[in-house]
Formats: C-alpha cells, structure tokens, sequence
C-alpha cells in the first residue's frame, strides 16, 4: 500500500512534470520557428530518456518491479525511498510531462492538413523514444555503478 507521502510527491512529482512540459510547448511556440508538433516530439524523447534512466538506477528487484516482472511472492526488498523516488520520477513527472496523448490528437490534426508529415512525426517519435528510454537506462545503469 502507498503511503501518504509517496502520494503526496507523486502529485508534485505530477505537477513539476506539467509545469515542465507547458515551459517546453512555451518555449518552442515562442522562440523558434517550430510548429507544435515539434515541442511533443521533444518531450516525448526527452521523457522517454528521464524514464529509461530512472530505470537504469534501481536496484535489480526494483528494475523487475519497474518493468512488471517481479514475482508477487518476492516481496522482500525495503528500498521504500527507491520505489518512492521511482513512483514520483516515472508515474508522478514523466506521466504529467510526456504527451503521448497529445501526440496522437496533434497527429491526427497534422494528417487532415499534412499527412507524410504526420508519419513521419509518427516514426520519428516512436523510434526516437525507444532509443532515448535504451540510452537513458544504459546511462542510469553506469551512473549507478560508479
């Protein structure tokens, strides 16, 4: 069971993520000649490279909790303050900060007015998350091990 606290900072966890978020869209609308699109795409890798390393910090047994393929009946670790630090970086900021809704309400915009840009933003934004998320927690695992 969460504790108050843990939900407490998943909530400000939840709320510095949006605020994150809306000062990138800010800065991208106002500073470059990007359309929108672009600030999502950003965000979404930006996200996806904070999340993979966050993952790449924990300990084994919270990286099999992290990833869902930790056995119920193996319960045992006490790292409470990592599994709250992982609550608050993953669910609380990077769920308020990443867009991946946004996303596909911008794209299906994008595709009524430009089409191949919306694959190709479709594309890029997948693939370039995956990569972010596999370099994020190859980086998070070696800051870990030093």
């Amino acid at each position: 069971m969460l504790s108050n606290l843990t939900l407490i900072a998943v909530v400000l966890g939840g709320a510095g993520g949006a605020l994150a978020r809306f000062g990138v869209q800010q800065f991208v609308a106002t500073r470059t000649r990007f359309d929108g699109w672009i600030a999502i795409l950003a965000i979404n890798v930006l996200g996806s490279l904070l999340i993979g390393f966050a993952v790449g910090q924990l300990d084994e047994e919270l990286r099999h909790l992290a990833l869902g393929t930790l056995d119920p009946g193996s319960r045992s670790f006490e790292s409470t303050s990592l599994r709250e630090l992982f609550a608050i970086v993953t669910v609380g900021f990077c769920g308020a900060f990443t867009t991946y809704s946004t996303f596909a309400l911008d794209n299906v915009l994008l595709g009524i007015e430009r089409p191949r840009l919306a694959w190709v933003n479709t594309v890029a934004s997948i693939t370039l998350s995956f990569l972010a998320v596999a370099a994020g927690w190859q980086f998070g695992g070696l800051v870990a091990g030093s």
